[in-house]
């Protein structure tokens, strides 16, 4: 759930600078460049890597309430929906040399993704993750948690949250 704050707080960065690129009509690549990769590799990477790998994985062998196995199927096509709105933004970024084309596909972009994000972290943390939990006991709980530590070792949190930091300094209050 900590990530999930900090990905509020990109989403808000998003919806700032969304308004300022078409109210001004102009692309800011600096923010648009550290916005995708923050979702390529702390939302993606990172967080969406603990849940597949070790959260979801978890549950496979388990006999899990057909609402919770649906929830899960739910989850991924979403993480599934945020890499080919990533992969199509990065398409396009690479083949365009024209920033209008550009500019739109970015808020293009953010549009996807404030859309998508505090719903999907409203059906994880009061939906998904109370319910799921009731099929872990302690133990399997603080074995997860541990697994988390050790994915998140392979990512740098903190740089992700000093891009934030330093790019809330630079948005328009």
């Amino acid at each position: 759930m900590n990530d999930h704050r900090v990905i509020e707080r990109m989403l808000a960065l998003l919806e700032k600078m969304k308004s300022v690129m078409i109210e001004t009509g102009e692309l800011d690549k600096f923010f648009v460049d550290r916005a995708v990769d923050f979702f390529e590799t702390f939302v993606d990477g990172s967080h969406h890597g603990k849940e597949e790998k070790i959260l979801f994985n978890r549950f496979s062998a388990k006999s899990l309430y057909p609402e919770l196995n649906r929830t899960i199927a739910h989850l991924i096509s979403e993480h599934v929906h945020t890499r080919e709105a990533l992969r199509e933004f990065r398409q396009t970024s690479y083949s365009c040399r024209n920033d209008q084309k550009l500019l739109e596909a970015s808020v293009k972009l953010f549009e996807t993704l404030i859309k998508l994000y505090p719903d999907h972290i409203e059906d994880e943390e009061k939906h998904f993750f109370p319910q799921s939990m009731e099929h872990l006991n302690e133990e399997e709980q603080k074995e997860m948690l541990e697994n988390f530590k050790d994915f998140d070792k392979t990512f740098v949190h903190s740089k992700y949250e000093g891009l934030i930091s330093g790019l809330e300094g630079l948005a328009p209050r």
